[in-house]
């Protein structure tokens, strides 16, 4: 019985573990590698600081291509 709880608990810690890390990675930034500053979210559902998704369609003038999938927003 005490086997089982234990098993358990690795498991749940396992668990845990992957949804913060996977937290994590939806809280930060695919262009700086921080955490999320002003967030935006694009057209395609990724998610970015609104500075550094600025900088990174500067000099575009009218298809502007997710960082990460290379979807095109308009």
């Amino acid at each position: 019985m005490a086997e089982t709880s234990l098993l358990e608990a690795g498991a749940s810690a396992a668990s845990t573990a992957a949804a913060l890390e996977n937290l994590q990675v939806e809280a930060s930034c695919s262009v700086c590698l921080e955490y999320l500053k002003e967030p935006v979210i694009i057209e395609c559902g990724h998610n970015f600081c609104k500075a550094c998704i600025t900088r990174w369609w500067e000099d575009l003038e009218r298809d502007f291509p997710c960082p990460v999938c290379r979807k095109t927003s308009r």
